[in-house]
């Protein structure tokens, strides 16, 4: 937020006119009748994504986080990962990492603020299921043992209820 107003003095912020409670919508359409949607909060949620193995020199793996708030984005993350994933389900474990250390301070915040959200579970819309169920199962096994500590700490956020993991179909997914 600092960043754009920054950059944009003399253009100003827009947010609905929402309640923080409640739901909203988002849909793609595919061809005439054909949908997909997906109820999202209009509380403080963050969209993760990875693009496994994305840069073609380095083979290494895109983050995308897209913080929002009231279904406004607030802040947002693009960045290549810090070092290769050996598969997709890594790459995506990593960006849920980097998507909690954003709720935790998010969560600390609506705290701060005293936002009408504050003390609720962060919703954090990921797009890939293994992902979801490793983080949420804190399961160990030869094939993600080298994710042990953000699937840990990822792990240990839900069991405080700072967050929790949501799946959204990929063609509604923002952040990809």
């Amino acid at each position: 937020m600092a960043r754009y107003l920054f950059a944009h003095p003399h253009r100003p912020v827009m947010y609905p006119r929402l309640p923080l409670h409640g739901l909203h919508i988002l849909r793609q359409d595919y061809d005439k009748g054909k949908y997909d949607d997906h109820q999202i909060t209009n509380k403080i949620a963050i969209f993760a994504h990875a693009d496994h193995a994305r840069d073609q020199k380095t083979r290494k793996s895109m983050d995308s986080i897209f913080d929002i708030l009231n279904g406004v984005i607030i802040d947002y993350k693009v960045a290549q990962q810090n070092c290769i994933a050996r598969h997709s389900t890594d790459a995506e474990i990593r960006t849920t990492f980097s998507a909690t250390k954003r709720a935790v301070y998010l969560f600390a915040l609506a705290r701060f603020i005293d936002l009408q959200c504050a003390n609720k579970p962060i919703t954090i819309y990921q797009d890939s299921q293994p992902c979801i169920e490793v983080v949420e199962s804190n399961a160990m096994s030869s094939r993600v043992k080298h994710t042990a500590v953000p699937v840990l700490y990822v792990h240990e956020q839900i069991a405080h209820d700072k967050i929790r993991m949501e799946y959204i179909k990929t063609a509604i997914q923002p952040a990809d």
